[in-house]
């Protein structure tokens, strides 16, 4: 299988140069790799290791779009700025892929603690497991593409993703599996994936999730998904009070650990109040 890489950046240059550099160590040299320069004003410069497409920031699921039909690779692999694959990581999803059937596949991600307090609170979440995403999927399994590899017949039977600003993933996997294809993964740890290092980065992704999440069950009602349901007012006020109570305990004790719960907790509360915007966006 000829292989390409393919990964949508947005004002994150510092970041998507580690990303390079993992992918120049691979055991399986990848044959090209696309980067898809998602900003409204081009930042990336051309460069003799990747290949540019310039978008003009028609987000993320959109630049993916773009990214592989620019690209020639049998194997399609999706990744972003902040994920740094292990050497394996091109070899073993492409053999995964190499199976009869296979149309989609993946590997283990994790979360490294960085320095910040943000960042040691994602690594205790670790929200992009196998685990999670696959042996305890809430509707069908599917991959984050922060690492995903996928068949070029799927993505051109599928007409890629849906142009959805988050969820394209669940959402394409979802479509594949329908049409038969199978989603498989390597159980290695494959990519570590660098989180956020800001309060405000982390909760306002929970946020998105929650919206995005919100609307992805909409989408797929029809077949079965699961609702989402509003957290009531009263109810978020006091997981809020929790998390401000923890925090300051922690701060005042030098407690390391009660602010990491808090900051936790008030990710269950950006989640949620996601999830309340994303049920009032929807027409009734």
């Amino acid at each position: 299988m000829r292989t390409s890489a393919v990964i949508p950046v947005r004002g994150l240059g510092a970041l998507v140069e580690g990303c390079l550099e993992s992918l120049e160590r691979q055991s399986r040299p990848l044959d090209e790799v696309v980067l898809v320069d998602d900003a409204p004003e081009p930042v990336i410069p051309e460069d003799s290791r990747y290949d540019v497409v310039r978008s003009g920031g028609v987000g993320p699921y959109a630049a993916r779009n773009l990214g592989w039909r620019a690209a020639s690779g049998d194997a399609v692999l999706f990744l972003d700025a902040r994920s740094r694959p292990r050497p394996r990581w091109a070899e073993a999803l492409v053999g995964v892929l190499e199976r009869e059937g296979v149309g989609l596949a993946g590997g283990d991600v994790v979360v490294p603690p960085g320095r910040s307090v943000a960042s040691r609170v994602a690594a205790l979440e670790q929200p992009f497991s196998v685990d999670s995403y696959v042996d305890r999927a809430w509707y069908m399994p599917y991959l984050p593409t922060c690492s995903l590899a996928v068949r070029r017949e799927v993505l051109e039977e599928l007409d890629g993703f849906a142009a959805t600003r988050s969820g394209g993933d669940a959402d394409l996997c979802w479509r594949a599996q329908e049409s038969g294809w199978r989603l498989e993964v390597a159980r290695d740890v494959l990519m570590d994936w660098l989180p956020r290092d800001g309060y405000r980065d982390y909760l306002e992704q929970h946020y998105r999730y929650g919206r995005s999440n919100t609307h992805l069950r909409r989408a797929w009602a029809e077949r079965g998904a699961e609702q989402a349901v509003a957290t009531s007012p009263l109810v978020l006020a006091r997981m809020t009070g929790t998390a401000v109570a923890r925090a300051a305990y922690g701060l005042a004790r030098g407690r390391s650990d009660r602010v990491h719960y808090a900051l936790l907790e008030g990710a269950r509360v950006a989640t949620r109040l996601g999830v309340r915007r994303a049920l009032a966006e929807v027409p009734r």
